[in-house]
């Protein structure tokens, strides 16, 4: 026969609270710790009821049973509270069967100890009568495994306590009100610590009161603040020192965590936690978020300067491959445009040139020709990059080039390493054609590079052929006149 005494009354009213509380995580089961929180609702009502009944039940035979029970159930949600834990701080990998069942040793033990008459005497050294209330209060005196399930207890209570803090303070962008679930589930299973508890003081254990409290806490945290739900799912990817501006949004792309990076090229703060992405990053709605390898190049305006950003978007998933939210990866690339647009105004003045233009790195291959070169040796020049100079210039000509003196050692003693050379140019056709190579040390980033500079002198070797053979014909015909010939310059003095 159960006595509903005020106590026990007080005591059962937590098992319709935990039903309800179990029922509004239920909603949330598929979340990070969302079954955990339900299986540690329901045995905390399990547990609840087994204590209340001991309260109320006189009979000793019967009140040590409900002992025993009770301690099962508390082993039980006090493991599953270790398990929440685990699973909504990101720690899901250990969440397993080999966990599953070192969290089950404490239990079998204690459950042993109740079912065996030799070893009951360890959990309570019974009174000589029963009566209603605890064990405790009617004169049992507690045994080593009672004393050992408590250490238990305290033990999972700061594993617990550590993995909840150890979050908020890493989660530095949260909530108030997630803040505060937070820190009042890390903390409420230690009221049983602060108030006397556990039988061995008091007439009944206040400490189901404190476990309530914290199932209420982490109910709250896991269902009413939906924006901290992937930040554990994805807190390893987060670094606060990387280079890139990365930002955790939930599920409806609003923003749940940012390292400092962001916070330089948007200006996201946390006043804006919570708040969608479109927002604080108006180019948002134009980027592709389906395709995680993908990167968008954009440029935003920020502070009265133009940047530009290559962004990726890649979503992450739990563990029944659902979206969970996404993480946008920003990469400041300002610099390097900014270098890409001074190359480019380089390359339009280079193509602009009429002289015959050319690069080699310091192996003596092409790396960059304009187009006036390429016409000259009926090529394209694109077709000419990474060929060395060789191709175009005979191989007679070729050792006596600035640039083979450079190639061997000699390039800064070279007397002549920016001096003319006259070469022969073979074109695509097989045309030998005389040119005039001019050319000089260039840095191309790690090493040292040629650049050159040909000019076509067919023109200029056609006249001074011809100036050679009209000075051999005067030679001769003086050379075999009879008549004395005497040249004079303007002023009349004799050259010869």
């Amino acid at each position: 026969m159960v006595a509903f005494t005020p106590t026990v009354l007080v005591v059962l009213a937590i098992v319709p609270i935990a039903l309800a509380l179990a029922a509004v995580a239920w909603r949330r089961r598929n979340e990070p710790a969302g079954k955990p929180v339900v299986f540690y609702l329901l045995a905390l009502a399990a547990g609840t009821t087994t204590y209340g009944l001991e309260l109320g039940t006189a009979d000793l035979r019967t009140k040590f049973l409900l002992v025993g029970i009770s301690l099962v159930l508390m082993s039980l949600f006090t493991g599953a509270w270790v398990w929440v834990a685990l699973a909504y701080t990101g720690r899901s990998r250990f969440t397993n069967r080999r966990t599953a069942a070192l969290l089950a040793v404490e239990p079998v033990l204690v459950a042993t100890a109740g079912a065996l008459p030799p070893l009951r005497s360890t959990i309570y050294e019974l009174p000589a009568s029963g009566g209603v209330g605890s064990m405790g209060s009617i004169g049992g005196e507690a045994g080593l495994v009672l004393v050992s399930h408590f250490v238990y207890q305290l033990a999972l209570m700061f594993v617990a306590t550590v993995l909840f803090v150890g979050l908020f303070v890493r989660s530095r962008h949260l909530y108030r009100v997630q803040a505060t679930a937070l820190l009042a589930a890390a903390l409420a299973p230690w009221l049983a610590i602060i108030v006397p508890t556990f039988d061995l003081f008091t007439a009944f254990d206040v400490s189901v009161f404190a476990w309530l409290l914290a199932g209420v806490a982490i109910t709250v945290a896991l269902f009413r603040v939906k924006v901290l739900d992937p930040v554990p799912a994805a807190h390893a990817s987060i670094v606060e020192e990387m280079g890139d501006g990365v930002l955790v949004l939930d599920a409806e792309d609003r923003i749940g965590d940012f390292n400092p990076e962001a916070t330089r090229l948007l200006g996201v703060d946390t006043e804006r936690i919570g708040a969608p992405i479109a927002d604080v990053f108006e180019r948002w709605e134009s980027l592709d978020r389906d395709d995680p390898d993908a990167w968008h190049e954009t440029a935003i305006e920020r502070e009265g300067t133009r940047r530009y950003l290559e962004v990726q978007v890649s979503p992450f998933f739990d563990h029944h491959d659902r979206r969970i939210g996404r993480l946008l990866v920003l990469r400041d690339i300002t610099e390097r445009k900014r270098r890409e647009e001074t190359l480019a105004r380089y390359k339009t003045v280079f193509e602009s040139i009429q002289d015959r233009v050319f690069v080699l790195d310091d192996a003596g291959r092409f790396v960059l020709a304009n187009d006036p070169l390429g016409a000259l040796l009926g090529i394209d020049t694109d077709a000419l990059l990474g060929k060395h100079l060789s191709v175009v210039v005979a191989d007679d000509d070729l050792e006596l080039t600035p640039e083979a003196g450079a190639r061997s050692g000699d390039r800064d003693g070279s007397e002549n390493y920016e001096s003319p050379v006259e070469v022969t140019i073979e074109t695509l056709a097989g045309e030998a054609i005389p040119c005039e190579m001019r050319l000089a040390p260039v840095s191309l980033r790690d090493v040292e590079g040629t650049v050159g500079v040909v000019r076509d002198i067919r023109r200029r070797k056609r006249v001074e052929r011809s100036l050679r053979e009209t000075t051999e014909r005067f030679e001769t015909l003086v050379a075999a006149s009879p008549l004395a010939i005497v040249a004079a310059d303007s002023a009349g003095v004799v050259e010869a």
